[in-house]
């Protein structure tokens, strides 16, 4: 029994992503799960239901999903529904969350209507090259199955159950005029 080069290449790769995610895991700072009131309102989750949707399928994945569906049809990947629907037959689309759950902070829930507050903050998922040692140059939202992290500049990963806390922290930071404090009514 020999091992093939598409085997190779398909464990090589998972076990690259999986060693990718328990750094990141290792190197995030954790942030207090502290509810914070960010504006979002019902017309920003109304107007994001397309990404809600797209960032559920996302999350929803097995870590090293895509990249094995990849490999397995290449040439054949359009859209990450071809690989949701690989993995799960099953799956069945995820429903909205009304904005009474917004304070809770689901990511999957709550990000893609931050977005439509904040789209100057980029997006990218699991198999979007960004080398974290180098800085990002900018604010990054990280989408990995299961877990969204907040990336600053410098590449330092930020993490909470609540993504609202972690707007906070790009609030407090990513503002010249900012020492630390929130914008004044903005705590809940």
């Amino acid at each position: 029994m020999r091992l093939s080069r598409p085997c190779l290449r398909r464990t090589l790769g998972s076990f690259m992503v999986v060693y990718r995610h328990l750094h990141l895991l290792g190197a995030a700072e954790a942030v207090e799960p502290v509810p914070f009131d960010c504006g979002v309102s019902k017309h920003h989750l109304e107007a994001s239901s397309d990404e809600f949707s797209l960032l559920c399928m996302n999350m929803q994945l097995p870590v090293g999903a895509r990249l094995s569906y990849k490999h397995d049809f290449p040439g054949m990947y359009n859209h990450v529904s071809q690989v949701v629907y690989f993995h799960n037959p099953q799956y069945e689309r995820t429903k909205r969350a009304g904005l009474a759950r917004v304070p809770e902070g689901d990511p999957m829930h709550v990000l893609p209507a931050l977005r439509q507050l904040h789209p100057e903050i980029a997006l990218h998922y699991e198999e979007d090259h960004v080398d974290l040692s180098r800085g990002t140059g900018g604010w990054v939202w990280m989408v990995l199955p299961g877990r969204v992290y907040l990336v600053d500049p410098r590449g330092r990963a930020h993490h909470s159950a609540n993504v609202t806390s972690l707007m906070r922290v790009y609030l407090e930071r990513a503002s010249p005029s900012s020492e630390g404090a929130p914008p004044p009514g903005r705590r809940q």
